[in-house]
This record gives structure tokens, C-alpha cells and sequence, in this order.
């Protein structure tokens, strides 16, 4: 379980969406599918940063929407 303290420097759905480059929608699927690890709350979801970067380095800093992911935030 994660604690409090750990929350304070996670993400939002959307600041995380920013960082990739595509849609809180997507973003939303890649937690839901286990790809990012994140924590639901009453206000929406949270993104582990430490997660967010290994995703990064995972897909070797292809663009988000090589993924699938659609752009929507411009």
C-alpha cells in the first residue's frame, strides 16, 4: 500500500499526459493495463514519477502517440 507521504510527489492523470505527449485518456488506459503504476482516488488518478520514467525508458523515448496513444492536449 502506498503511503501519504509517497502521494505528495505524484503525478496527476493530466501533468502526466503532458509529460508523454497524449491524452489523459491514454494515460488512463496505460494505468489501467498495468503499464504506469498509479493510485485511484476520489479525485482522479495518481502517477508514481518512478513509474512514468521507467515507461520512458522502456519505450526508448518514442513519442507516445508510436504507442497508440492519442494527442490532445495542443
Amino acid at each position: 500500500m502506498v503511503e501519504l507521504r509517497e502521494l505528495e510527489c505524484w503525478l496527476t492523470a493530466g501533468q502526466t499526459a503532458r509529460e508523454l505527449e497524449c491524452s489523459v485518456q491514454w494515460v488512463r488506459a496505460l494505468l489501467e493495463a498495468g503499464r504506469l503504476r498509479g493510485c485511484r482516488t476520489r479525485l482522479g488518478w495518481l502517477v508514481d514519477p518512478q513509474s512514468l520514467e521507467l515507461y520512458r525508458r522502456e519505450r526508448g523515448g518514442r513519442h507516445a502517440l508510436d504507442q497508440g496513444g492519442y494527442n490532445n492536449t495542443k
